[in-house]
Order: C-alpha cells, then structure tokens, then sequence
C-alpha cells in the first residue's frame, strides 16, 4: 500500500514542479527587474496625454508621446514574443516526455517478458521484478496511468483508459498538435486518443493548452481594449492643422502582436488630435479624455492598469501556490520513505 501511496505523491510531485517549471518562465516574462513593466508603459502613455491637455502646442510633448506609445507596442509585441517561445518550448518538453514514456513501456514489456518467462520455469527473475519496480516508478512520474497484473506475471499498463502495454507489446504514443488553437492529444496505434493527465506530461499539457494561452489571451484582450478605447475618443478630436479625423493606433493592429501607433502620427506629431475644435490649437479637450482614461473600467470590469497589474502578477501569485503545494508533498513522501525503511528493518 505504502509503494502505491508513494506513486501518487510523486506522481503529484512531478505534476506540481512541471507547473512551476513553467510559471517561473512566465514570471521572467511578465515582471523586469528593471522594473519596466505593462503598467508602467501603460502610465506613462496616458500621463503623456495628461501632459498634452495640458501643453497642446508643445512639440517636445507630442514627441514625447508618440515615444511613450512606442514604447508600449513594443511592450506588448516583446511580451508576446516570449509568451510564444514559453509556449513552444513547453511544446518541445511534452513531446520529449512522450518519447520517454514510449521508451519506458518498452522496457516494461521487455521485462514481462524476462518475468513471465522465470514464472513459467518456476525461477523467479527477481532482478527484473527489481527492474520493473524502478520502471514503474519512473512512469508514474511522468504520466497518470493505471496497472493490472496477469495471470503470467505480467503488468498491463492504461492511460485515461486506453491500453498502451499488455502481452502483445507496448503502443507507440504519437503527439498530435495543433498549434493556432493550443490543442495537444495523443493518439495511439490503435488509433485511440488519450488526453492525459497527471505527472510530468500532464503539467506540460495543461501549461501548453490552458495557462500559456490563457495568459495570452488576457494580453491580447487588454492590447484591443486599448486601441478601440483610445482609438474612439481620439478620433473625435482635430490636430494642430486640420480637422481630419484620425486613429491614435493603426485599427489594423488590434492584438499584442499587431499594435502599433498610426504612421500619419509618426509622420507628424502635429497630427495628434489634443483639441475638440478646428483651430482651437491650445484646446486639449481630447486629450484630457483619453488621459481621463485610466480611471475608466473598460477591460473586463477592470481599469487598464488595474488589468495589467492583475496580469503580470498572475505567474508569481500561481507559483507562490504551488511551491506551497511542493513543500507540503516533500514534506509526505519524505515521512513515507521513513515508513519504509523501518518496515525493511
């Protein structure tokens, strides 16, 4: 009982640090030590505003603008850029803990067929009994899956449900990946797919399809907030020259990876609309209600700091949890060891 208690609390030990593997990723995403991070940017776009309410014929403070916009799509495209490589890289550890699974079921199989033999000639093969053992426990921390022995001596071996080693032999598990939607299965040979769940590989697939682009998401939904909010009011507003009615960001870039600041912007910062009225050129109306902006709730329920604040933070506050977790399972499988060193004597 003791062996089996064992299994699942490392199973659970190696669920719980593949997640925290990852959120340690996420958080070096998220948080700079510099201390240059989403809200900040954030801040510093509509304190720009602030300032050009303030001082609408003040080039220096529409260049400054435009650098702090600048600097906040890039923000956003950096973070997404990383975002993606924590993503493929964890895509990349799933598929070499699928590859060590098909392995250990090999050996597994190779060594039934050792200990089925020594059972049949009445010779019991004690290191391959040992072997298996250690396999076993090998497996079980990288995937939940359920045993059964045979008559033969044998160990047939499920995951979710699908038989992947019994008599015959072991079945190749092959990954299937979706990569626009994060989807990832497994399928084996005989044509069954297995959402696995448990130990090393099921941390990775639930980090790849669930956490990983769930952080993204939020990104991406903060990043077209913010377009459509600033877009809609700026808009309405004239620039020094003319009273053309223009976008702060390109409509175009309506995700992390796409947001970028209007060319006609860039082109000339006196196309920036701060006023409410043609030729009001020290009017900064609409700059106000942009920078006006910031006590708004306008992403989910939340102002954009706010939002950016609860975003960046959500890796560190997951990985506080689970180290929690570790300790406490650390904590368990050390005392069950010491259950079964005195049970040997």
């Amino acid at each position: 009982m003791n062996d089996v208690l064992m299994n699942q609390k490392q199973q659970d030990m190696s669920y719980l640090q593949g997640k925290a593997n990852v959120f340690e990723q996420l958080e070096a995403v998220m948080v700079t030590d510099s201390g240059n991070d989403l809200d900040l940017n954030i801040s510093r776009l509509l304190d720009g505003f602030s300032e050009l309410s303030s001082n609408p014929q003040d080039v220096s403070v529409r260049n400054s603008l435009l650098s702090n916009a600048q600097q906040l799509t890039e923000k956003f495209k950096d973070i997404d850029r990383n975002l993606e490589r924590v993503s493929e890289l964890t895509q990349d550890s799933a598929v070499k803990t699928i590859d060590n699974i098909n392995g250990i079921l090999k050996e597994i199989h190779s060594l039934n067929q050792s200990i089925e033999q020594g059972e049949g000639a009445r010779q019991p093969d004690n290191a391959s009994l040992d072997k298996r053992v250690a396999k076993l426990d090998e497996l079980s921390q990288l995937v939940d899956f359920e045993s059964q022995m045979n008559d033969n001596g044998g160990v047939q071996i499920r995951i979710e449900g699908v038989s992947v080693l019994n008599s015959k032999g072991a079945q190749t598990l092959k990954p299937e990946i979706d990569q626009i939607n994060k989807q990832f299965l497994l399928r084996a040979e005989s044509g069954k797919t297995i959402d696995p769940s448990g130990g090393k590989l099921g941390a990775e697939l639930e980090m790849y399809t669930d956490k990983i682009s769930g952080i993204s998401d939020q990104l991406n939904e903060l990043a077209s907030s913010m377009v459509q909010e600033i877009n809609n009011i700026h808009r309405t507003g004239s620039g020094l020259n003319d009273d053309t009615s223009r976008n702060f960001f390109d409509p175009s870039g309506t995700d992390a990876a796409s947001i970028k600041v209007n060319a006609a912007l860039l082109l000339d910062a006196d196309n920036i609309a701060a006023s409410s009225g043609v030729g009001e050129a020290g009017n900064g109306d609409v700059a106000a209600q942009i920078a006006e902006l910031r006590n708004e709730k306008t992403v989910d329920g939340r102002k954009f700091s706010d939002f950016a604040i609860g975003l960046i933070s959500e890796p560190g506050s997951e990985l506080s949890g689970l180290r929690s977790r570790i300790d406490a399972r650390e904590a368990e499988i050390n005392m069950l060891k010491t259950q079964q060193e005195r049970e040997a004597g």
